[in-house]
């Protein structure tokens, strides 16, 4: 398997990953132009080709930036948009996902500085005209104290979302999953499923096709890693066991992501403990069950922020991006990318690559535009040496038309 380098011009670059795989750059563009941003949310709408939305927390407001883009790779940001929600809200990763065309939900924990019954976790449905966003009415998700809100919808059906927080429940920090269907702006929410006993941990949540899986952290199980899968119709929840993924003492946090082209596949990826190196394991499920393989390396280095995208147009291909947390001043970027083939229990991944201009500071986001007219695009966010500012470009797997 060879691989290879060749300038294109005008801000592009092409690299040969696998053998009629190729990844193309596009020019860098600011997101706000003057601040680095605190991120809470990046995704594609798998409706319009080449358009999605950012959120970030900038003091007691949410703001959002709706983008396009063209078959050339250039993008045009919107105006911001304001969700004012006031003081001490806490808005962390993974809280934006698009459930339908034009619509997203966007998650937040209401006076998240406080520990009482206030802190709730919430949820606005939004809607985009052009590229101007209009916020529907709050829904509290959890009229009690909460924490580590992580929002997902359903990649496949449409007005079909999921969340998983903490809360207090039982006089115990416990870990909860619930969905919603959606009618207009309004989501309608399930009852609540437990996962852990007292002082669990949430990590992250995916969906696709009334299949999902959410990965934690259980503090009366030694702080391992688990995961555990759901059939989801409607608002309805049928859970799984809690299965073990990494029974490490405090397991680093894991990120999960389910193929989109065989939801009975699905990889979880995190940092080994003790050398920080980006690992992930497929996992195998049959309805709510589900067992996984051995830990693949993807890079024996030390880094942050490692997450695992499936390309929704080729079958059995992923990004893996990560940070480099030792990249010297004369490398490109810290932020890195891998592509992956996987091969039944196995992965096959090409050479590394660095994201050009991208420092440490937060972790990249990578969304994959999975319209069908998309061209095996995808679009990521990374902290830009430019000003220290949050950025987004075009990154392309698969080949050129």
């Amino acid at each position: 398997m060879s691989f290879g380098y060749r300038v294109l011009g005008f801000g592009q670059s092409e690299i040969s990953l696998f053998p009629q795989e190729n990844f193309a750059l596009s020019d860098e563009l600011l997101v706000d132009g003057e601040n680095a941003l605190d991120v809470i949310g990046f995704a594609l709408d798998r409706h319009n080709r080449g358009k999605g939305a950012i959120a970030w927390r900038d003091g007691t407001n949410i703001r959002v930036k709706v983008f396009t883009s063209t078959t050339a790779n250039v993008i045009t940001l919107g105006s911001t948009q304001t969700l004012a929600l006031g003081a001490n809200f806490r808005g962390d990763q993974d809280q934006l996902a698009f459930c339908g065309s034009n619509k997203f939900v966007l998650g937040y924990i209401k006076n998240g500085d406080n520990q009482n019954s206030t802190t709730n976790a919430s949820c606005v449905i939004c809607t985009i005209s052009g590229t101007t966003v209009t916020f529907g009415s709050e829904t509290v998700i959890r009229g009690a104290y909460s924490n580590g809100l992580q929002i997902a919808a359903d990649q496949q059906v449409d007005d079909r979302i999921a969340a998983q927080f903490v809360t207090v429940d039982g006089g115990g920090y416990r870990t909860k999953v619930v969905a919603a269907t959606i009618s207009g702006t309004t989501p309608s929410f399930s009852g609540m499923t437990q996962l852990t006993g007292d002082n669990g941990d949430s990590q992250d949540i995916d969906y696709v096709n009334g299949r999902c899986i959410s990965t934690f952290k259980d503090h009366q199980n030694g702080y391992d890693g688990y995961a555990t899968a759901f059939s989801i119709s409607g608002n309805s929840i049928s859970a799984g066991s809690n299965v073990q993924y990494d029974d490490i003492l405090h397991a680093k946090n894991a990120k999960v992501r389910i193929n989109p082209n065989n939801t009975n596949e699905a990889i979880v990826t995190n940092l080994n403990k003790s050398t920080n190196a980006p690992q992930l394991k497929i996992a195998t499920i049959s309805g709510t069950s589900m067992s996984f393989g051995n830990f693949i390396t993807v890079d024996d280095k030390n880094v942050d922020s490692a997450e695992v995208r499936f390309n929704k147009n080729f079958e059995d291909r992923i990004l893996s991006v990560y940070t480099d947390e030792d990249a010297d001043a004369g490398d490109p970027g810290r932020a890195k990318i891998k592509a992956g083939l996987i091969d039944g229990s196995g992965i096959t991944f090409g050479d590394e690559q660095s994201l050009a201009s991208s420092q440490s500071g937060h972790g990249t986001m990578l969304e994959f535009d999975q319209h069908a007219d998309g061209a095996d695009k995808f679009f990521y966010l990374y902290r830009s040496d430019t000003g220290n500012d949050t950025a987004i470009r075009i990154g392309q797997m698969g080949g050129r038309s």
